[in-house]
């Protein structure tokens, strides 16, 4: 358990360095008139979206705790040691996948942050959230095939399974890590896509 508690701070004292260095500019969105971002700004981007945010961290701590109260897999046990295995599991998932998004989407001209549709209609809306799987905005801002999601989403899957047990076929756990990692992909453009409102009715709600 040690050995991935440490490598979990060297991680995130090597990022909070880099971040405390990085110019200002929005971490998960995207304007389609902001320009290409630096190298130093993509770098800054992986770091904070991968080991600073909040979202970064339930990513990671959130399925460990789950895996944890299930007890998966069983022979990881429900103690400390197991949960820092599971703990251990996801970081690499995560950093895996967040490593091959932003190298992949850097190789292509991509921007690896979410481009809001600005356009109007609930379901139009949901369509460019749901897309943005496989299309993300190039240095213009005009959105074009991109591969990077899905290719992080199941190499981190497949980095994963190859940590399990050995009784688990790393080719189908890897697809399915995958496939939920497609989802969380999923998850998160809709919640970029209509944060603004949903931050808005939230407020509503709390004034009342």
């Amino acid at each position: 358990m040690l050995r991935y508690c440490a490598l979990g701070v060297l991680f995130l004292s090597t990022s909070c360095a880099a971040w405390a260095q990085s110019p200002v500019l929005s971490w998960n969105t995207r304007l389609s008139s902001d320009p290409a971002l630096t190298s130093e700004q993509r770098v800054s981007v992986l770091l904070h979206n991968n080991f600073l945010s909040t979202g970064a961290f339930f990513r990671t701590v959130g399925p460990a705790i789950g895996a944890q109260v299930r007890d998966r897999p069983a022979e990881w046990d429900s103690t400390a040691e197991g949960f820092g295995r599971r703990l251990g599991t996801q970081f690499a998932v995560q950093t895996s996948r967040g490593l091959i998004n932003s190298g992949s989407a850097a190789l292509l001209g991509r921007d690896p942050r979410y481009q809001r549709c600005g356009c109007e209609g609930g379901w139009r809306r949901v369509g460019h959230a749901l897309s943005g799987v496989v299309l993300s905005a190039d240095a213009q801002g005009v959105r074009r095939f991109d591969p990077s999601n899905l290719a992080a989403s199941f190499g981190g899957g497949y980095v994963g399974a190859s940590l399990y047990p050995a009784r688990y076929s790393v080719s189908v756990k890897g697809y399915q890590l995958g496939t939920q990692l497609t989802g969380q992909v999923m998850a998160q453009n809709l919640f970029l896509e209509f944060g603004p409102e949903i931050r808005r009715a939230m407020r509503k709600v709390f004034r009342r």
